[in-house]
């Protein structure tokens, strides 16, 4: 049954037509809960809102195992999630990085906040690359054979035993002559080529010695003819090639011949090392003007100018690249050398792959960034029962045996050195059962929410599911397949809370049980339901399994609750600051509703004022029972005096205990000195009622002529003066403020005062 705390009742579910443009109402009618109690409803409205069209950038991508690329989006509402249709192909980190995994095609999605969605289809990743290089250089006016290099095969790929294709060059000053196969993987194969044109040929390799290392496949021999010169440059393109018939996924890379004159002195050095003495050759009896240099790749700078007249030259770099250097001799600019500056590569980045995985035989996958200055990757592992098969940013682990613990490392090298850091990654190759906690220590009620927190060590995918599953929601933006999800509990009994975990080899599950008791908002003890102006009331929330928000309180003819300003804690102490009964209730934190209900009644001050006409005493209470006392006899009770009029026979200081509602209070003392003096005018006269809410009746005891009423405050301040003539019963009605007030009545030298009160 519903409780009293507000909460989701009904969720509807609605299928937006993807033309939809106009708002719907949506409308309550004849809601009754229980067949008899009217729901109070109230309408909703809302306005489909058309999905943006997002953009992915790039719009296409193809990659190798091992290369990285950024994705953004754009158009749409962040933040952005991107998933990847094939995992075992490509990985997508969750700021759009793609890594290439394996060779394959996978669709790469990303999806806004409000739900649009925008796919890249067949987004090629191939297992390796065969390329010639983007920067080969060649001596001009040569035979020159340039290496098309492949990188080693994965494991699981076969090995090549077959390559065909066609290659083209750009430059009708270079003429393709052949593919030459000597001292390459490709030695001894059988090949047909087929020329097209001089820039054009079509190729056919085959042979019974396939290979999978990382080397050179083969040499394209060209002709660079003399119109070819130093800086022209030619592209190698590859067209229709493919490996193996397609297996394995071969990226076939073009490259760049450019025209360039080597020298004997030419060298590679690290950054920070000095040329040596460079010479210029055969310089005896010619005249040198000036030197220049320059950095001429990756991205040639602009000549710089040596004042230096002499055949030799020392230099130390400042930039990585390959520098030239060119003496103008006697007129004429002649290259003297090239120097390559390398440096040693740096490591960035993370490894990236499975760091828990099971004692099974498979082969693991890991890669890094590329480093464009590395010509070696230098993986190792600290553990055993594993064997690497590297390729270059790429090592595919096998495992062989029972692994142990331990640390997969990578370190760059080149000509320079090795890099003194390396990137670090611990592996565990076992897998740990699944299992999750959550706060079991504490009780919980029907409408609490239990986070539940996953320890489960390898895991890739989760599946939670609640026995039974009615009164369970999950909250707070999780679902069953998040990895720490939140469930709320809105029914009590004992639940079955089931976990299982996935990763790629193995399926585990683990399982708890939570008891969800019933809320109890509990009752309102009060030490007594009524008492005297003034007391202190004790409540105390009891049998509540909540925890007190606020306390309120509402007077017995108010609508509305009002806060209490006292701590919210279990038991207060309340002292009412007004006569009259109140409602006290408890607010429990958590939208739990409230406690039950007490009232407490605080009883009005007792009124203790006497009036005193000569002799007689009169309290001023009614409905009470009274006690008079001698003040001058220490405080002792009067034997007898228990009514309300007390007439004294001695000169004295008199008071009285006025006892109401069980409230006992004593008056004032009050003197009384004309005891005995006989005063036949005063002795008639009667005044009621007293107190009076207003209209007040005087009786004269007989009719006097020439009467005078006045009414005065108990400061003097003459309040109304009346004159009546030979009547007896006298109608007052006091226009003043609630208090104390003296009625005089005068008549031919007569005179009396009595006392009364205006409530």
């Amino acid at each position: 049954p519903l409780g009293a705390s507000s909460a989701e009742l009904i969720k509807l579910r609605f299928q937006v037509l993807h033309n939809a443009t106009s708002g719907t109402g949506l409308n309550f009618s004849n809601v009754i809960f229980n067949e008899d109690i009217v729901a109070v409803t109230d309408n909703g409205y809302f306005t489909p809102k058309k999905l943006p069209v997002l953009s992915i950038s790039p719009a296409s991508a193809s990659l190798v195992a091992g290369d990285s690329l950024l994705f953004a989006a754009s158009n749409g509402n962040p933040p952005y999630t991107w998933t990847i249709s094939d995992s075992r192909v490509a990985k997508i980190r969750p700021n759009g990085w793609l890594i290439g995994y394996e060779g394959g095609t996978t669709d790469l999605t990303v999806t806004d906040a409000v739900g649009a969605t925008k796919t890249i289809s067949n987004i090629i990743v191939s297992d390796m690359r065969m390329y010639f290089s983007a920067d080969t250089l060649e001596q001009v006016e040569t035979i020159t054979y340039t290496d098309c290099f492949t990188d080693s095969i994965p494991i699981g790929r076969p090995a090549i035993s077959a390559i065909e294709g066609e290659i083209s060059v750009s430059n009708s000053n270079v003429k393709i002559l052949d593919i030459e196969t000597d001292s390459t993987f490709t030695a001894g194969w059988q090949k047909v080529i087929t020329r097209i044109n001089d820039q054009r040929i079509k190729f056919y390799l085959t042979g019974a010695t396939p290979f999978r290392e990382k080397g050179i496949a083969f040499r394209l021999k060209t002709e660079l003819l003399p119109a070819f010169k130093e800086y022209h440059r030619a592209d190698v393109r590859f067209h229709n090639t493919q490996a193996n018939e397609g297996t394995p996924d071969v990226k076939f890379i073009d490259g760049i011949i450019e025209g360039k004159i080597f020298t004997e002195q030419d060298k590679t050095i690290c950054l920070g090392e000095s040329t040596g003495v460079l010479t210029v050759p055969d310089a005896e009896g010619k005249t040198i003007s000036r030197w220049r240099i320059r950095v001429r790749r990756p991205v040639p700078t602009e000549w710089i100018t040596i004042n230096n007249t002499t055949a030799t030259y020392t230099h130390t770099p400042d930039k990585l690249g390959e520098w030239e250097y060119v003496a103008e001799i006697n007129g004429v600019l002649t290259k003297v050398v090239n120097i390559l500056v390398k440096t040693i590569p740096d490591v960035t980045g993370v490894i990236r792959g499975d760091t828990v995985f099971c004692n099974v035989p498979q082969v693991l996958r890991y890669v890094v960034q590329r480093r464009p200055a590395a010509t070696e990757y230098r993986w190792n592992y600290t553990g055993s029962g594993v064997i690497l098969h590297t390729n270059q940013n790429i090592l595919d682990l096998e495992i062989t045996s029972e692994v142990t613990p331990g640390n997969l490392e990578m370190r760059t090298a080149n000509f320079c050195g090795e890099s003194e850091q390396k990137l670090v990654l611990e592996l565990k190759p076992t897998i740990q059962p699944a299992s999750f906690n959550f706060d079991n220590e504490k009780p919980y009620y029907n409408l609490d929410t239990i986070a539940f927190t996953d320890t489960s060590v390898g895991a890739l995918a989760w599946e939670w599911s609640v026995i039974p599953a009615s009164g369970v929601l999950f909250v707070d933006e999780t679902t069953a397949n998040s990895q720490h999800p939140k469930v709320q509990f809105t029914e009590t009994g004992n639940f079955t809370i089931k976990l299982k975990t996935t990763n790629s080899c193995r399926v585990d599950s683990f399982m708890q049980t939570v008891v969800v008791h019933p809320f109890k908002n509990g009752e309102l003890l009060v030490d007594k339901n009524a008492d005297c102006f003034g007391s202190t009331f004790r409540v105390e929330l009891t049998q509540s399994t909540g925890v007190v928000a606020v306390w309120q309180i509402k007077p017995e003819d108010a609508a509305e609750w009002v806060d209490l300003d006292m701590p919210p804690t279990t038991v207060i102490n309340y002292t009412p600051q007004t006569a009259g009964k109140y409602y006290l209730r408890a607010k429990l934190a958590g939208d739990r509703g409230y406690s039950g209900v007490i009232s407490i009644t605080m009883y009005p001050m007792v009124d203790t004022s006497i009036t005193n006409t000569k002799n007689v005493l009169t309290a001023v209470a009614e409905n009470a029972t009274y006690q008079w006392l001698d003040c001058d006899n220490n405080m002792e009770p009067i034997e007898g005096a228990t009514n309300r009029i007390f007439t004294a026979t001695e000169k004295g200081n008199y008071a009285v205990e006025v006892t109401q509602n069980d409230c006992k209070a004593i008056s004032e003392c009050v003197a009384v000195t004309d005891v005995g003096i006989n005063n036949p005018f005063a002795d008639k006269m009667q005044l009621y009622p007293n107190p009076t809410e207003g209209e007040i009746i005087l009786n004269t005891g007989a009719k006097y002529a020439d009467l005078i009423v006045k009414i005065t405050n108990m400061q003097g301040q003459l309040i109304s003066l009346f004159a009546f003539n030979n009547q007896q019963i006298i109608k007052l009605n006091v226009q003043a403020p609630a208090g104390m007030y003296i009625l005089t009545v005068i008549s031919k030298g007569k005179k009396t005062d009595l006392k009364f009160v205006k409530k």
